[in-house]
């Protein structure tokens, strides 16, 4: 956070009023690369790189400046990004191309979100909620009838997540007060955690799906979401065991920095680093059938343990690792089978600070709650609203109603 501070600072300067700097910067900058002759690797490889990270600076600026989302010569500069982009990736040959583009694309969404919110200034009161009606295979009505964790059409589509507001004021589907609160309570938490997760593996998948050779390449991250990258992942084997369960072992292949290092080299920087922790969730993103599919795993346990078969950092050998499915549904299970006897390959997303064990069961339980309408203590979290001109009274607790019941003001009081 002390490092963000410094961060916003810089983009405060480099924006200016409303992003005027930081256009006319890119602007020329889009301008002389254009220009540029490209006559060796080294070249094209710094080219690139500014390709890369302009956009991304940009897309940063609106976020962290809203004010220079209305700055009128953005739709000139994404042009010119774009004819850019284009041009280089024309000359080098490279895959930056559909990499950078997206994020053209994002930029010029958030730039038109803000001129609608100009155009049409609309009550704070009033709010056009997106309702949910089975726009894809997760959008239910009911929140009992909702997966934990996104599936693949909720991560893909398009449509606007139902995210209805906290205020008891404001307009809900549901007329009991005790199922309308569990249901805002649902959806906010599960988008508190999967809404920026959702729109990086989104960004990911649309990509991948534009042009599969980009599965490989070790550029192609989530945007704007901490995540590691592990190339080349397949699904080796599925076990099961009768107090263990189904466990399935991912392979993938030993990160750049350790492919030269010791056996206990790689197994130091495995401990040290805490990568694939127990609990941590992962996603494994692979094509099979000229098709991209896609599996949320939660890690059961790492072994960097040199003389065991399934561990991170065997000598000449891929990591192994031991997962669970998050979700043991019909259509996961056939997957990771049909994953592992035909070995599609392609890519494993560990996710950072996303543990399922803290989050799976608070859901689940709001899940119970609503599927029976009870919410303990309902009368206190959800009171009726008070007339001002009663006088409200709360009664006693039960433990303090007994006769010559009483507090010890011992540790509060002095007696001098």
């Amino acid at each position: 956070l002390s490092v963000d501070t410094f961060f916003g600072s810089l983009y405060t300067f480099v924006g200016d009023a409303n992003g005027t700097r930081a256009i006319s910067f890119l602007q020329h900058l889009c301008e002389t690369l254009s220009k540029l002759g490209i006559d060796s690797m080294n070249t094209a490889e710094f080219v690139e790189n500014i390709i890369q990270a302009m956009p991304i600076a940009l897309l940063q600026l609106l976020r962290r400046e809203p004010r220079t989302r209305l700055n009128l010569d953005l739709a000139c500069l994404t042009g010119t990004m774009e004819d850019t982009t284009k041009t280089i990736a024309g000359r080098t040959k490279n895959l930056i191309l559909p990499i950078t583009l997206r994020t053209i694309q994002n930029i010029r969404a958030i730039v038109a979100l803000a001129n609608e919110s100009v155009d049409t200034v609309m009550s704070a009161y009033s709010r056009n909620l997106a309702m949910p009606r089975d726009r894809h295979d997760n959008d239910k009505l009911d929140i009992t009838n909702i997966k934990i964790f996104p599936t693949l059409e909720d991560i893909m589509s398009d449509a606007v997540e139902f995210l209805p507001s906290s205020d008891p004021d404001q307009p809900h589907y549901l007329e009991d007060k005790v199922e309308r609160h569990i249901d805002t309570c649902f959806r906010l938490h599960r988008h508190d955690t999967f809404g920026e997760l959702k729109e990086a593996l989104s960004f990911l998948i649309h990509t991948i799906e534009d042009d599969p050779t980009l599965i490989q390449n070790y550029r192609l991250q989530p945007r704007d979401f901490r995540a590691f990258y592990y190339a080349n992942a397949y699904i080796s084997r599925i076990s099961f065991d009768t107090r263990r369960g189904l466990e399935i072992h991912p392979r993938f292949q030993q990160p750049t920095q350790l492919r030269k290092n010791t056996a206990a080299g790689r197994s130091k920087w495995w401990r040290e680093s805490k990568r694939v922790a127990e609990g941590i969730l992962l996603s494994l993103i692979v094509i099979g059938n000229d098709q991209v599919q896609h599996l949320f795993f939660n890690d059961s346990g790492t072994n960097t343990n040199t003389r065991e078969d399934l561990n991170l950092v065997k000598n000449n050998s891929p990591c192994t690792i031991t997962t669970k499915l998050v979700s043991h549904n019909q259509t996961d299970i056939i997957s990771v089978v049909r994953s592992s006897c035909e070995k599609f390959r392609g890519v494993l997303l560990e996710f950072r600070g996303v543990t399922p064990a803290t989050f799976a069961p608070i859901r689940e339980s709001l899940q119970g709650m609503q599927r029976h309408s009870i919410l303990p203590f309902s009368q206190w979290i959800l009171p009726d609203k008070v007339d001002s001109t009663k006088t409200v009274n709360v009664p006693m607790p039960l433990y303090t109603r007994r006769p010559a019941s009483g507090f010890n003001l011992e540790s509060i009081v002095t007696v001098l």
